[in-house]
């Protein structure tokens, strides 16, 4: 559409948001081009333990050691030894589906 301008970023999703801002700021600035910027991190495909583990814990309720309980029940093949270990894992795969930061429940504690 003539007069409609539009910019293009295309980023690493390991690029903090700040940078994402300053990326798009400069963008505007040089009259609405497109940016490319990788980051040198190389992404794995989250395996199917991960994708599963992720919707569990947003999913379930319960503090860690219910759900560390609740998830060794339900997936004894992908069974954790030690509940550090499980609510790490969780936490990574959801940051890693969502692109967020862990916010989950305040009753999930240790």
């Amino acid at each position: 559409m003539p007069g409609v301008h539009r910019i293009n970023l295309k980023v690493s999703p390991h690029l903090k948001p700040e940078a994402v801002a300053t990326l798009y700021a400069r963008a505007r600035q040089d009259g609405f081009g497109s940016i490319v910027l990788a980051s040198k991190k190389k992404t794995r495909p989250l395996s199917e333990k991960h994708l599963t583990l992720a919707v569990f814990s947003v999913e379930e309720e319960g503090s860690w050691q219910v759900l560390w309980e609740k998830w060794n029940a339900k997936y004894p093949r992908w069974r954790y030894k030690e509940k550090r270990t499980f609510a790490r894992d969780a936490k990574a795969a959801y940051q890693r589906v969502t692109g967020l930061p862990w916010k989950g429940e305040e009753s999930k504690t240790f």
